[in-house]
């Protein structure tokens, strides 16, 4: 439901998730039980960045006219959707349900679409994140096939790298709550 992200502190959620994985990165533990933590801590500091992300949009935007009419008019899906015109007055009162519903059912890895939205909705622009494509294909291995490839390999996963994605996760963070702040 959309109701769960709109009431609570998405920032502090966020910190508190890197927080723990850092935590949890600095846990010892058997060579076998290794992988199988840094799949999880992977998969983990992905969808907490997804998590934020949804938050801070679905949020932001229900709670703004202005910003739902940036959504509408810019977003490739939701400007291609068609009604009659003896439709037209009940869909004007319902704009607002069917934007929290489109938003709810949007899926915030898709960082192809999430990017553009927050630069046409927000004028917040991600700069280079490939690291965060490349971070959410890993953790689709991680969450579907518990860190094996389609092809059957194990992905490379080592606690260097999910520092890494923790300190790229973090800084993409900041950057959006600096730029959020802009806004208001």
């Amino acid at each position: 439901a959309v109701e769960q992200y709109l009431l609570d502190d998405h920032l502090t959620i966020f910190m508190n998730q890197m927080n723990s994985s850092e935590k949890l990165l600095e846990i010892e533990v058997s060579k076998d039980v290794d992988f199988n933590l840094l799949v999880m801590v992977h998969g983990h500091v992905v969808a907490a960045v997804e998590r934020y992300l949804a938050s801070v949009c679905i949020n932001m935007i229900v709670e703004s006219p202005y910003l739902m009419r940036k959504l509408l008019e810019s977003d490739p899906d939701l400007g291609k959707r068609t009604f009659t015109l003896k439709s037209l007055y009940n869909e004007h009162d319902n704009v607002e349900n069917t934007i929290s519903e489109y938003l709810k059912n949007l899926i915030f890895h898709k960082i192809d679409k999430v990017k553009p939205m927050y630069k046409s909705v927000f004028d917040i622009d991600f700069g280079n994140i490939q690291w965060l494509f490349s971070s959410v294909k890993i953790r689709h291995d991680c969450v579907h096939r518990g860190g094996y490839t389609t092809e059957g390999n194990q992905v490379y996963l080592k606690r260097e790298n999910i520092s890494a994605l923790i300190n790229n996760a973090k800084g993409l963070i900041e950057k959006i709550e600096y730029l959020l702040k802009k806004l208001d």
